[in-house]
């Protein structure tokens, strides 16, 4: 746990108040099921980090609930990094390195374009929803908040697994020696599935695990800690599990902040940016994605960015740059005891006014 005691010399910009609690303690758990027992025991008053799959298990807590739409989104993230692009100088490049699917040959098959498009069209992303979120979630069709100035909707990609096994031919996949898996080039479609311990990402990927075995592609789970997927690019090593910073990954699931600043997404999306020089952990390569980040970057006229954003996010989904599932909410906690408590949904945090909280009796 972490103790936290007032600061006597702060005061807050908004009125010059000060801090109405002595002290603040946080406390860790392991998963979302022993926090909200410990939320129910009494040992905590608020419970932050909580998902759409938890809220049938707290519904009856009733006003002490919180589900408000983030600038989260859950999604599939393939890399697009080929083989040629590995350089161990600066452990960056190429696919994943986990020995379970060495043995598909050399490369990896979400480098190619055929592969990632085929992902988007055997997801059966409302599914997801109803099976594994009961029905709370706002089904993704994109990379940005629908609460963003420059949101642009899209049609999603449609679940179509007829579709998907077309792609695979017309993209020269094959299953050449009839054991269910389709080939290219000496390389078998057999894909590493990164994801966080967290039990609802495991259960959405033995779903997406099972529709892609469907289509002809293989692949094999690793639920890994946090620490090690979303490792610092400075901590990583080249064989640090699915870490996202060392391109030791094909496909991950996890969830992303939707920037509220339209260039944020340059940093994420832009060719110019790979490790160790930006945070394109996807090491996303297209012209037209980084034409309409450029457009963004050099222009002031909020007319021409929404414009450039509008293109980026139709190519976002023409490109399957990503596979998004589903925009996430803040789903908190807070019990009796805490007076002036206001769930926040964005990058502010939820302990945004926390100088204002008060114990009550």
């Amino acid at each position: 746990e972490l103790r936290l005691v007032k600061n006597p010399n702060f005061a807050n910009s908004r009125g010059g108040a000060v801090p109405n609690l002595d002290s603040i303690i946080f406390k860790w758990y392991g998963d979302p099921d022993a926090m909200i027992a410990g939320f129910r025991a009494g040992e905590i008053d608020v419970a932050f980090d909580l998902a759409d799959s938890d809220i049938p298990k707290v519904q009856d807590l009733g006003e002490q609930v919180a589900a408000i739409p983030a600038l989260l989104y859950e999604f599939l993230r393939p890399n697009w990094s080929p083989k040629a692009d590995f350089d161990e100088s600066i452990k960056n490049g190429a696919c994943s390195r986990n020995a379970a699917v060495q043995s598909r040959g050399e490369g990896g098959p979400t480098a190619d374009p055929a592969i990632r498009q085929v992902i988007a069209n055997a997801m059966a992303t409302t599914e997801i929803n109803t099976r594994l979120l009961g029905g709370n979630a706002q089904v993704a069709n994109t990379n940005i908040s629908p609460a963003a100035w420059f949101y642009a909707d899209q049609e999603p990609a449609v679940y179509d697994p007829e579709k998907a096994k077309q792609i695979l031919a017309d993209g020269g996949w094959a299953d050449s020696n009839g054991d269910g898996f389709v080939e290219k080039d000496g390389v078998t479609a057999k894909i590493e599935l990164c994801t966080t311990t967290r039990q609802v990402r495991q259960d959405t990927l033995a779903l997406v695990s099972a529709w892609l075995k469907a289509v002809g592609i293989d692949s094999i789970i690793n639920p890994v800690a946090a620490s090690d997927i979303f490792a610092d690019y400075n901590e990583a090593t080249l064989d640090t599990p699915c870490a996202l910073s060392t391109s030791n990954f094909d496909l991950a699931e996890h969830a992303f902040s939707s920037s509220i600043d339209p260039l944020g997404n340059y940093f994420s999306y832009h060719s110019s940016q790979f490790h160790p020089d930006g945070a394109n952990d996807a090491r996303v390569k297209d012209p037209d994605v980084d034409k309409s980040m450029d457009d963004v970057k050099n222009n002031v006229d909020f007319a021409l960015i929404d414009e450039a954003m509008a293109t980026f996010q139709e190519v976002y989904v023409d490109k399957t740059v990503e596979v998004p599932l589903y925009y996430r909410k803040n789903v908190e906690l807070a019990g009796p005891r805490l007076g002036n408590y206001f769930a926040n949904g964005t990058q502010a945090g939820s302990t945004w006014n926390s100088e204002d909280w008060f114990a009550q009796s």
